[in-house]
């Protein structure tokens, strides 16, 4: 009897002790999702020409220029060559807030060809200071980016002639130069210092900023690589026809654009 009580017990205790631990144990790690890793699949193409329109009637029908400046925002992420000409038209508004919400809107487009270094290089010298900064601001994610980095050297040579007054406006130049070629000089508040070391940079890495443009578009393109690049005075000369070095002061500085204009535009307030 008592070796029927013993065995019965030795069957039963791990029985127990197993419904115990059960209750007990954590719970299972979740399993991965079946999903991940899966592209997702592409956004609805936009039907680009009702959101024009749409942007037309916001636009022209707005009775504030709030709302006027606002409507700029619709246009955001256009892709169609017919969008982006509507967008750069804006910077030429009568609105300060109109063009700076234009360059708001370039920096937050898609914009692989450098459609808008063009128009935004030309909005570094809007007569409104804040469409200024916008615009260096736009220009600190452009991906074709010699023609950028020119203007914006050019643009700082002659903010740095105005003095302290521009520091702001300077120093955002500075930065956008910064993220557009990973290259830091550190802080000064010797605008004229800070405008020589650019100039310098220019001088000497304008050539292979138009190379690797001229490089990258080829990729965009599809286009096989030039073999004119592989080829030493080859490449040189071919590199020297399509990107000449920027023209010199007597001072050896960047021409500013008060140098081959005959004047300033006039600056407004906002």
């Amino acid at each position: 009897m008592l070796r029927c009580l013993l065995l019965t017990l030795s069957f039963a205790a791990p029985l127990a002790l197993g419904a115990f631990a059960a209750e007990d144990a954590p719970p299972p790690p979740p399993q991965p999702d079946p999903r991940a890793g899966v592209e997702e699949e592409p956004a609805a193409k936009l039907d680009e020409p009702a959101i024009r329109r749409k942007f037309m009637l916001a636009f022209t029908s707005a009775e504030k220029p709030e709302a006027k400046a606002d409507a700029v925002y619709i246009l955001k992420g256009m892709r169609e060559k017919d969008s982006l000409k509507l967008l750069t038209g804006l910077l030429g508004d009568s609105l300060p807030t109109v063009r700076r919400n234009a360059c708001r809107v370039m920096s937050e487009t898609p914009d692989a060809e450098g459609y808008f270094v063009k128009p935004l290089t030309a909005a570094l010298y809007d007569r409104n200071y804040m469409v200024r900064a916008s615009a260096a601001d736009a220009l600190s994610s452009a991906k074709v980016k010699e023609a950028a980095v020119k203007a914006l050297v050019f643009a700082l040579t002659e903010t740095a002639q105005e003095g302290v007054k521009l520091a702001s406006y300077a120093h955002t130049l500075d930065d956008t130069l910064s993220k557009l070629t990973g290259k830091q000089f550190g802080k000064t508040d010797d605008l004229k210092k800070l405008a020589q070391w650019w100039n310098e940079f220019w001088t000497q890495n304008g050539k292979s900023l138009a190379q690797a443009d001229e490089a990258y578009l080829r990729k965009l393109s599809g286009k096989p690589d030039d073999p004119a690049e592989k080829t030493g005075d080859e490449a040189k000369t071919g590199s020297d026809e399509k990107s000449p070095a920027p023209a010199e002061s007597k001072t050896g500085a960047l021409k500013t654009s008060a140098e081959k204009t005959p004047g300033k535009p006039k600056v407004e307030d906002e």
